[in-house]
C-alpha cells in the first residue's frame, strides 16, 4: 500500500508540473487539465514498471507509448493537434538526473548493467 501511496502522490505532482508547463506554452485553457493529465498517466506508467522492472529502457518506452496512446484518443476527442498532448506528456520522463547518472556509470564502466 506504500507503494501505491507513493506513486499516487508523484503522479499528482507531475500533474500540477505539467499543468504549469502548459500554462507557461500557452496551451488552450480548455485543455490544461487534460494535457495535465496525460503526462500524468504517462508518469504512472513509469513508475508502475520502475516497481517490477529497473531498467531504464523499459520504463521510458512502456510510458512512451501509454502517452502517445493516450494523446491520440485526447486530440481525437477534442478535436486537437496530438502535439499539444504528446509533449507535455512527455516531460516527466525527459532525463535530468538520470542524465547525469548515466554519464557517471559510463565513467565507471557499468552504463550496461544500469541500462538493461
Amino acid at each position: 500500500m506504500r507503494i501505491a501511496g507513493e506513486i499516487i502522490l508523484k503522479s499528482l505532482g507531475a500533474w500540477v508540473a505539467i499543468w504549469g508547463f502548459s500554462r507557461l506554452l500557452n496551451a488552450p485553457k480548455k485543455l490544461e487539465c487534460y494535457t495535465a493529465g496525460v503526462g500524468m498517466i504517462g508518469w504512472a506508467v513509469y513508475l508502475i514498471v520502475e516497481v517490477f522492472n529497473d531498467g531504464i529502457l523499459m520504463k521510458n518506452f512502456l510510458a512512451a507509448v501509454a502517452v502517445a496512446l493516450v494523446s491520440q484518443a485526447m486530440a481525437r476527442h477534442f478535436k486537437a493537434p496530438v502535439i499539444l498532448f504528446v509533449i507535455p506528456g512527455i516531460l516527466p520522463m525527459v532525463p535530468g538526473c538520470t542524465a547525469s547518472s548515466t554519464r557517471s556509470l559510463w565513467d565507471r564502466k557499468t552504463w550496461l548493467e544500469r541500462i538493461f
